[in-house]
């Protein structure tokens, strides 16, 4: 279901569909999560574009597969609100104003990882061994040792790696 690109800023009307796995509310005026905690079966969120700032009032759902928040208000105190979602297999952050991303090596079932145009401290880069596909381009990404050597997907075009760190993409098998 999706109202992105609406003036929509009251996700009320929602709440009948209990079944809902999919919501969409990108680029919209809405800034808070808490009645989309009230939609059960969710399994993908994409708040990409929002003023979002706290994902408190989804902790209690066990059910999400799917973030999309890249553009949003969240920050790294937001970012620790993660490990609430240990399932979380995508993940989108780009062009969020994040500098620690330590709480991301919590998530143990992440596969997809967005964090383009991301200023973080590289020496928080911390990644699950289930990573698959990760998405770093325009980012403060320096190294190539702090990745899992599951990753099958990487962009990293606009990043600080050296041809020396990229002679080291030979360890990545599955690229």
């Amino acid at each position: 279901f999706s109202i992105a690109k609406t003036g929509v800023t009251n996700l009320g009307a929602l709440a009948h569909l209990q079944r809902l796995r999919f919501l969409d509310i990108s680029s919209t005026p809405i800034a808070n999560l808490e009645q989309v905690a009230e939609l059960p079966t969710l399994v993908a969120l994409n708040a990409s574009h929002t003023a979002i700032f706290s994902l408190e009032p989804l902790l209690a759902m066990q059910t999400l597969r799917e973030l999309h928040l890249a553009d949003s208000g969240i920050d790294d105190t937001a970012l620790l609100d993660l490990v609430a979602f240990p399932d979380l297999e995508t993940l989108s952050l780009s062009d969020c104003g994040l500098l620690d991303l330590s709480a991301l090596a919590k998530l143990r079932h992440l596969k997809n990882l967005a964090i383009a145009n991301v200023s973080f401290t590289p020496n928080t880069l911390r990644l699950p061994a289930t990573l698959e596909v990760l998405n770093a381009t325009n980012s403060s990404l320096d190294t190539l040792l702090t990745l899992p050597d599951s990753i099958r997907g990487l962009r990293v075009s606009g990043t600080a790696l050296t041809r020396e760190a990229l002679t080291k993409l030979s360890r990545f098998h599955q690229l």
